[in-house]
Protein backbone atom coordinates (compact mmCIF):
# COMPACT_ATOMS: atom_id res chain seq x y z
CA UNK A 1 0.00 0.00 0.00
CA UNK A 2 1.03 3.56 -0.47
CA UNK A 3 2.22 5.22 2.15
CA UNK A 4 -0.42 8.41 3.91
CA UNK A 5 1.49 11.43 2.67
CA UNK A 6 1.79 14.11 4.84
CA UNK A 7 -0.37 17.45 4.47
CA UNK A 8 1.37 20.31 2.00
CA UNK A 9 1.60 22.51 5.07
CA UNK A 10 3.41 19.51 7.26
CA UNK A 11 6.08 18.96 4.20
CA UNK A 12 6.48 22.87 4.18
CA UNK A 13 7.48 23.17 7.54
CA UNK A 14 9.79 19.98 7.58
CA UNK A 15 11.45 21.90 4.58
CA UNK A 16 12.01 24.42 6.56
CA UNK A 17 13.28 23.21 9.97
CA UNK A 18 15.44 21.03 8.39
CA UNK A 19 18.21 23.03 7.05
CA UNK A 20 17.44 25.78 9.97
CA UNK A 21 18.19 22.09 12.37
CA UNK A 22 21.77 21.97 9.78
CA UNK A 23 23.23 25.61 10.63
CA UNK A 24 22.79 24.98 14.33
CA UNK A 25 25.55 22.26 13.00
CA UNK A 26 28.03 24.87 11.13
CA UNK A 27 26.58 22.92 8.11
CA UNK A 28 25.47 24.89 5.22
CA UNK A 29 23.59 24.28 1.77
CA UNK A 30 26.12 24.81 -0.78
CA UNK A 31 24.52 22.43 -3.23
CA UNK A 32 21.06 21.33 -4.04
CA UNK A 33 21.30 18.20 -2.15
CA UNK A 34 24.37 18.70 0.24
CA UNK A 35 25.16 20.49 3.39
CA UNK A 36 28.77 20.45 4.70
CA UNK A 37 30.98 22.28 6.88
CA UNK A 38 33.05 25.27 5.29
CA UNK A 39 36.20 23.50 3.94
CA UNK A 40 34.10 20.05 3.31
CA UNK A 41 32.35 20.09 0.48
CA UNK A 42 32.17 17.30 -1.33
CA UNK A 43 35.22 17.47 -4.03
CA UNK A 44 34.15 14.43 -6.27
CA UNK A 45 30.50 15.92 -6.15
CA UNK A 46 31.80 18.87 -7.29
CA UNK A 47 33.51 18.10 -10.35
CA UNK A 48 30.25 16.70 -11.90
CA UNK A 49 28.21 19.87 -10.73
CA UNK A 50 31.83 22.62 -11.75
CA UNK A 51 31.02 20.12 -15.04
CA UNK A 52 34.53 18.53 -14.72
CA UNK A 53 35.91 14.96 -17.04
CA UNK A 54 35.48 11.98 -14.73
CA UNK A 55 36.04 8.22 -15.81
CA UNK A 56 33.36 5.90 -15.43
CA UNK A 57 35.16 2.61 -14.51
CA UNK A 58 32.97 -0.78 -13.48
CA UNK A 59 29.64 -2.40 -14.18
CA UNK A 60 26.76 1.17 -14.81
CA UNK A 61 29.70 3.68 -14.82
CA UNK A 62 28.67 6.81 -16.58
CA UNK A 63 32.16 9.10 -17.36
CA UNK A 64 32.41 12.52 -19.43
CA UNK A 65 35.36 13.34 -20.98
CA UNK A 66 36.22 16.39 -23.29
CA UNK A 67 38.30 15.87 -26.11
CA UNK A 68 41.59 18.22 -27.10
CA UNK A 69 39.14 19.89 -30.08
CA UNK A 70 36.60 20.79 -27.17
CA UNK A 71 33.85 18.13 -28.14
CA UNK A 72 32.13 16.31 -25.12
CA UNK A 73 32.08 12.50 -24.70
CA UNK A 74 29.50 10.81 -22.33
CA UNK A 75 30.45 7.38 -21.96
CA UNK A 76 28.18 4.70 -20.43
CA UNK A 77 29.03 1.07 -18.76
CA UNK A 78 26.29 -1.58 -18.52
CA UNK A 79 24.59 -1.85 -16.26
CA UNK A 80 24.34 -6.07 -15.35
CA UNK A 81 27.32 -6.81 -13.50
CA UNK A 82 27.33 -10.41 -15.37
CA UNK A 83 27.21 -8.74 -18.67
CA UNK A 84 30.03 -6.39 -17.50
CA UNK A 85 32.17 -9.01 -16.97
CA UNK A 86 31.10 -11.35 -19.76
CA UNK A 87 32.35 -8.17 -22.43
CA UNK A 88 35.04 -6.42 -19.92
CA UNK A 89 37.84 -7.87 -22.30
CA UNK A 90 36.65 -6.04 -25.25
CA UNK A 91 35.95 -2.87 -22.90
CA UNK A 92 32.41 -2.63 -24.08
CA UNK A 93 30.42 0.90 -23.52
CA UNK A 94 28.17 3.27 -24.99
CA UNK A 95 29.79 6.24 -26.03
CA UNK A 96 27.70 9.56 -26.89
CA UNK A 97 28.87 12.95 -28.37
CA UNK A 98 27.00 15.81 -26.98
CA UNK A 99 25.44 17.98 -29.52
CA UNK A 100 26.56 21.46 -29.42
CA UNK A 101 23.27 22.52 -28.95
CA UNK A 102 22.95 20.24 -25.96
CA UNK A 103 25.98 22.14 -23.90
CA UNK A 104 24.36 24.97 -22.60
CA UNK A 105 21.41 22.55 -21.00
CA UNK A 106 24.03 20.33 -20.00
CA UNK A 107 26.08 22.96 -18.27
CA UNK A 108 23.30 24.89 -16.48
CA UNK A 109 21.68 21.44 -15.04
CA UNK A 110 25.22 20.79 -13.48
CA UNK A 111 26.52 24.08 -12.58
CA UNK A 112 23.20 25.49 -11.06
CA UNK A 113 23.29 23.00 -8.42
CA UNK A 114 25.84 24.63 -6.46
CA UNK A 115 24.94 27.78 -4.94
CA UNK A 116 27.75 29.98 -5.65
CA UNK A 117 28.57 32.55 -7.98
CA UNK A 118 28.00 31.35 -11.56
CA UNK A 119 30.25 32.76 -13.90
CA UNK A 120 29.06 33.82 -17.45
CA UNK A 121 32.14 34.20 -19.37
CA UNK A 122 33.13 30.22 -18.19
CA UNK A 123 29.72 29.31 -18.66
CA UNK A 124 30.11 30.40 -22.55
CA UNK A 125 33.50 28.97 -23.00
CA UNK A 126 32.78 25.64 -21.24
CA UNK A 127 29.75 25.40 -23.53
CA UNK A 128 30.74 27.46 -26.86
CA UNK A 129 27.79 29.49 -26.51
CA UNK A 130 28.70 33.23 -27.47
CA UNK A 131 28.16 35.68 -24.53
CA UNK A 132 25.39 37.46 -26.57
CA UNK A 133 23.58 34.26 -26.96
CA UNK A 134 23.63 33.70 -23.14
CA UNK A 135 22.01 37.78 -22.53
CA UNK A 136 18.26 36.40 -23.35
CA UNK A 137 18.48 33.93 -21.27
CA UNK A 138 20.08 35.75 -18.02
CA UNK A 139 17.66 38.76 -18.53
CA UNK A 140 14.69 36.81 -18.61
CA UNK A 141 16.21 34.45 -15.11
CA UNK A 142 16.67 38.20 -13.59
CA UNK A 143 13.25 39.19 -14.50
CA UNK A 144 11.58 36.08 -12.82
CA UNK A 145 14.02 36.87 -9.48
CA UNK A 146 15.30 33.50 -10.08
CA UNK A 147 19.35 35.36 -10.53
CA UNK A 148 20.67 38.74 -9.40
CA UNK A 149 24.02 40.02 -10.56
CA UNK A 150 26.38 39.67 -8.20
CA UNK A 151 28.17 43.00 -6.69
CA UNK A 152 31.60 42.49 -7.77
CA UNK A 153 31.13 41.86 -11.10
CA UNK A 154 28.08 42.37 -14.15
CA UNK A 155 29.67 39.12 -15.90
CA UNK A 156 29.26 36.88 -12.96
CA UNK A 157 25.67 36.20 -10.78
CA UNK A 158 24.16 34.25 -7.71
CA UNK A 159 21.20 32.26 -7.36
CA UNK A 160 18.34 33.88 -5.65
CA UNK A 161 16.63 31.86 -3.08
CA UNK A 162 13.65 31.68 -5.60
CA UNK A 163 15.47 30.55 -8.14
CA UNK A 164 16.91 27.81 -5.76
CA UNK A 165 13.46 26.96 -5.22
CA UNK A 166 12.66 26.92 -8.80
CA UNK A 167 16.04 25.33 -10.64
CA UNK A 168 14.39 23.39 -12.82
CA UNK A 169 12.35 26.22 -13.98
CA UNK A 170 15.51 28.32 -14.12
CA UNK A 171 17.78 25.10 -15.72
CA UNK A 172 15.08 24.83 -18.27
CA UNK A 173 15.52 27.93 -19.93
CA UNK A 174 19.07 27.00 -21.23
CA UNK A 175 17.44 24.37 -22.91
CA UNK A 176 17.93 24.55 -27.07
CA UNK A 177 14.96 25.79 -29.01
Amino acid sequence: QRPTLPLEDTVADIAEAGPAMLQQFNLTQYEVSAYAQAGHHCQHNRNYWEYGDYLGLGAGAHGKLTTQSGGILRTQRTRVPQHYLAHQAEQRRRITHVAAEDRLFEYSLNRLRLFETVSIETMSQATGTPLHTLQPILAQAKQNGWLSPASHSLADYHITPLGRAFLNDLTSLFLPE
